[in-house]
Formats: C-alpha cells, structure tokens, sequence
C-alpha cells in the first residue's frame, strides 16, 4: 500500500531490494481496503488487490522458479552498478551445472 511508512522505508532500502520490489508499484489503501471487502463479500479464498500479486497467487506452483531467476538477475545487476562492475556481462550469468553464490539467501546453488 502507499502509505507514510512505505515511503519511509522506500527512502532507506537498499538497491537490491529496490531492483526486485519495484516491479509492482503501491496500491492505495482505499484501493486494497475496497478489493479485501469485495473479497470477503464474495467468499473468495485468497485476496489479491492487484494484477501484480493475482497472477503469481493462481499460477504460484509455475512461476517461482522463472520469477527467482529474474530477481537474482536483478539482484545481481543492481550490485554490480553499484560496486562499478557489469554482473550482466556473460561471466556473471549463471551456467547449467555450475555452482554459485545465491544473492538472496547467501547460500550456494547448484543449476
């Protein structure tokens, strides 16, 4: 939702969380308020008030593993602009079988 705090918190947040969560712009809160109502009047199960959260809510099984790689790509871009380097040059793209640095988790990966 766009509220105060968000905009707070938006003032401090790093540029890798910037990269991935700006995909999908705020909502206004009469906006999410006015779509919760409508959810529980229709006795919907799960309630999303955007495109942006509906389509991965339906299709949640199938899409994690494409919209991972994509936030790792951006992840990795947007630290690579900052610390001067590239990381979309060919030598920071993932191969199959290789075994890498997640910059999410910190934990290594294996494609």
């Amino acid at each position: 939702m766009d509220t105060p705090p968000l905009a707070e918190e938006n003032r401090w947040k790093p540029a890798e969380t910037r990269a991935v969560g700006g995909t999908i712009g705020p909502l206004s809160a009469e906006r999410v308020a006015s779509v919760i109502v409508d959810g529980i009047d229709r006795r919907r199960f799960a309630i999303c008030p955007g495109t942006g959260t509906r389509v991965p809510a339906r299709f949640g099984s199938v899409l994690p593993p494409l919209l991972n790689r994509g936030f790792d790509r951006r992840v990795a871009w947007s630290a690579g602009r900052r610390s001067g380097h590239d990381a979309r040059s060919p030598e920071h793209i993932p191969r199959e079988g290789a075994t890498w640095v997640c910059h999410l988790c910190r934990g290594l990966t294996e494609l």
